[in-house]
């Protein structure tokens, strides 16, 4: 799993969409504002967004900073997680094998 993908001046000058810095750490920009998000899967399976906090973007060292604290933050809630016994989303399930699907209604042969 490749960590720290973005760079300060990636953040700098992010488009609108969700970029991801691997580990399941995103940068969520939308409009008018920037947003950090841990993505991780809840003890019942369900995929669940912890919001990290706002993305200041003013400056390029801004940012850096910016992209520090929310390595430093998605970090922390990694380890918290894992002493819960939650999975984060990086850890996949084994494949379940694909069930044979009977034909609709209508379409078997006559």
């Amino acid at each position: 799993m490749a960590i720290e993908l973005l760079k300060p001046l990636q953040v700098f000058k992010a488009a609108e969409g969700r970029h991801s810095d691997g580990g399941c750490l995103f940068l969520v920009v939308k409009e008018t504002t920037a947003g950090w998000l841990f993505r991780y899967t809840s003890p019942t399976g369900k995929r669940r967004d912890l919001a990290l906090g706002p993305c200041e973007r003013s400056t390029i060292a801004i940012a850096a900073d910016s992209l520090w604290r929310a390595r430093r933050d998605a970090s922390d809630a990694r380890d918290l997680i894992a002493r819960a016994g939650i999975r984060s989303t990086t850890e996949r399930r084994p494949r379940r094998r694909p069930q044979p699907r009977l034909p609709r209604k209508g379409l078997l042969p006559r």
